[in-house]
């Protein structure tokens, strides 16, 4: 049986040669598109590694709020309605902790460089 790189190997390999090998002789454009496919390449392997935790967490949240089940797309639609319907308030301090924490944890993944993010991190480790 041979064993197989996993796949946050293949993305750290293809990321090496791409800032390696091929990004330093790249000029312009072109180079620029080089970087562009290795933050492309750490967003995956962010998503990989925690998408599924952190969408779990949102779906319980969402359960938490609304007081019932289904899918996270079926409660994120639930809460819209809520939302638009004034059956739940903007002020409402639960309603609040979910926006914030799911707005965080999103930039966990898509750009946790941000520097919003990194204050708003800074922020809640030291309350």
């Amino acid at each position: 049986m041979s064993e197989h790189p996993s796949i946050p190997e293949l993305i750290d390999a293809v990321r090496e040669y791409l800032e390696v090998q091929a990004i330093p002789h790249l000029t312009g454009h072109t180079a620029f598109h080089g970087r562009v496919a290795v933050n492309v390449l750490n967003l995956v392997q962010r998503a990989l590694a925690g998408a599924q935790e952190l969408e779990a967490q949102e779906t319980q949240r969402l359960k938490s709020l609304l007081g019932r089940d289904g899918t996270r797309d079926q409660l994120n639609q639930a809460l819209v309605a809520a939302i638009n319907s004034d059956k739940l308030a903007l002020d409402d301090p639960s309603l609040i902790h979910h926006l914030r924490q799911t707005s965080l944890d999103r930039l966990s993944i898509d750009n946790p460089n941000y520097t919003a993010f990194k204050r708003a991190i800074a922020a809640k480790a030291s309350s």
